[in-house]
């Protein structure tokens, strides 16, 4: 296939070899008739759309990532990495506001929360997020309405918009990234309150 496309020698050969057990795997799991839930046939992915790649045992120096065929790349790690982690592999995404990420895989020792030996029941409910069973309440914040008349708006400027035009691709960046915040604020929500409950 490199002789046939040439522009595939551009790409480094381990995310190729992943993309192949990638979907060896899947095709073992499609054709598997004792699974119980059935696999979606697959799909053709735009490149407006989510795009991921994985590289393995990769090399991290000074707030810098080394990437095959490409070289070391600047980061801004969210966490320290442990001295004693062992690097597994990496993922590289880019998602649709076209910003990339690096979410890099380590072996370590992790150490358990002490166990506090308390119990709670949880009702999750529509008007508030959750009760639990010492009285506490925890407010459903409905981030999707706070943001909803942006959506709109950005959705109506959309659909006026000549499409794959240079106005058309700022605007549904725009969109995107409208949804981003909101999908971020339910993340960060989520975190805290499971964090709460379990601390």
């Amino acid at each position: 296939m490199k002789q046939k496309f040439v522009w595939i020698k551009e790409v480094s050969a381990t995310a190729l070899r992943q993309k192949e057990n990638d979907f060896k795997k899947f095709k073992k799991e499609f054709f598997n008739k004792n699974r119980k839930s059935k696999i979606g046939k697959p799909k053709f992915k735009l490149k407006k759309n989510k795009q991921a790649y994985r590289l393995q045992y990769p090399s991290v120096k000074n707030n810098t990532l080394k990437l095959d065929k490409i070289g070391w790349v600047k980061i801004i790690l969210h966490r320290q990495i442990p001295k004693d982690a062992k690097f597994v592999n990496v993922t590289i995404s880019k998602d649709k506001c076209n910003n990339y990420f690096a979410s890099i895989l380590v072996e370590q020792n992790i150490q358990e929360k002490t166990k506090t030996g308390k119990e709670v029941g949880i009702d999750v409910g529509l008007k508030s997020f959750a009760v639990l069973s010492d009285g506490t309440y925890v407010d459903n914040p409905r981030y999707l309405n706070e943001n909803q008349g942006k959506i709109k708006k950005l959705n109506q400027h959309l659909s006026r918009k000549e499409k794959d035009s240079n106005r058309y691709e700022k605007c549904r960046n725009k969109l995107a990234k409208a949804y981003r915040k909101t999908r971020r604020q339910r993340s960060y929500f989520l975190h805290n309150v499971s964090s709460f409950i379990i601390n």
